[in-house]
């Protein structure tokens, strides 16, 4: 469950970082439910089939927090529980998991 939810972040982040994300506008409203409870934060949306979450919206799973380095405009996504560290750049086409590309 915790590797699904840290891999769910990075396809996210990744989206958050893209500009497609941003071209998607008349899409159909959806809401987010974390852990049963309903997320009031920007909603989700729908691009080919796949669903992007802000990753603002990340912070709000319980084990995750999220650091910005705004020197070096990366994101770092931590799970509190395995102790898995995800790293996004703005503008890079890469994501690191563990130091991993």
């Amino acid at each position: 469950m915790k590797k699904s939810l840290f891999v769910y972040s990075l396809i996210l982040s990744l989206a958050m970082l893209t500009t497609s994300a941003m071209a998607a506008s008349s899409q159909k409203e959806l809401s987010l439910n974390i852990n049963s409870n309903l997320a009031n934060v920007q909603n989700p949306i729908v691009i080919k089939s796949v669903t992007l979450v802000p990753i603002r919206t990340v912070s709000l799973i319980p084990n995750l927090k999220v650091d910005w380095d705004n020197k070096t405009k990366t994101v770092t996504v931590t799970d509190s529980d395995t102790k898995n560290k995800l790293k996004l750049a703005v503008g890079s086409n890469s994501a690191y998991v563990n130091d991993k590309n």
